[in-house]
């Protein structure tokens, strides 16, 4: 069986840089999908941003719950008037 470096030799000058190129776009596509594995486990439930956005989402609706329940009623604006 030849060896790796004798296939090569046996290349046109063309097919070797059609190799490289092709070894070019192997290697990107590789480090797209690790990139892509990397965001597909940050969104998922239990990944970092799902966790940031679920936390941030819970402290939104604890500001809003309290924001409601300061607001001041019809009737303690009336209340209000009375006793200026």
């Amino acid at each position: 069986m030849a060896s790796p470096s004798q296939l090569r030799s046996a290349l046109s000058s063309e097919e070797q840089e059609v190799l490289l190129e092709l070894r070019s776009i192997a290697s990107t596509i590789e480090r797209v999908t690790t990139i892509l594995d990397y965001a597909v486990r940050l969104t998922s439930p239990g990944g970092a941003f799902y966790e940031a956005q679920r936390r941030a989402a819970h402290a939104l609706d604890r500001v809003h719950d309290l924001w409601e329940t300061s607001q001041p009623t019809p009737e303690l604006n009336s209340e209000a008037m009375e006793t200026d």
